[in-house]
């Protein structure tokens, strides 16, 4: 048996875990919900990233027009961090709205993809994509604010981290 406490006061490593899960932002259900619909695309668009040269490649683009590609993804994704935190800061619309609707057309514009062997296809689902993904990654951390409060904040986001890789 492990005692409680040990001799200079300070608590077991049992007690501190059983204290930690009583605790836990894993108690709340709207979070546990939020950490499994931000774990999957997390995947998703790594792939697809990961993915895009190689296949603008196969369409027969050059090196210059993907990393162009790369470059509209990035620029996309910053606006659409930015816009959506000011969306949500200004309460224009719920910020629970913006997240799922980042999610759903960040699901959508990866199925097209497959559709485009232009370049300008390209640069068109590119912009889609990056602002989807700006969208939801924007708000984010104000979801995790909201649904854990401050006080729990720093333990759900570890979490979120964890699980997203």
């Amino acid at each position: 048996m492990f005692p409680d406490e040990h001799k200079d006061g300070k608590c077991s490593f049992r007690k501190r875990c059983f204290t930690w899960l009583k605790n836990s932002p894993l108690r709340n259900s709207k979070y546990v919900i939020l950490l499994i619909s931000n774990a999957a695309p997390a995947v998703g668009t790594t792939n697809a990233l990961l993915l895009i040269p190689s296949y603008a490649n196969y369409n027969g683009l050059s090196k210059h027009e993907y990393s162009t590609i790369y470059m509209i993804i990035s620029l996309a994704d910053m606006s659409a961090r930015l816009l959506s935190a000011l969306l949500s800061d200004k309460k224009y619309i719920p910020t629970p709205t913006i997240y799922a609707t980042g999610l759903f057309f960040a699901g959508l514009s990866v199925l097209f993809f497959p559709a485009c062997d232009e370049f300008w296809k390209f640069c068109l689902v590119s912009s889609l994509f990056g602002v989807s993904t700006g969208f939801h990654v924007g708000v984010y951390g104000v979801m995790l604010a909201d649904i854990l409060g401050i006080h729990r904040l720093h333990a759900g986001y570890a979490l979120s981290m964890i699980t997203n890789g």
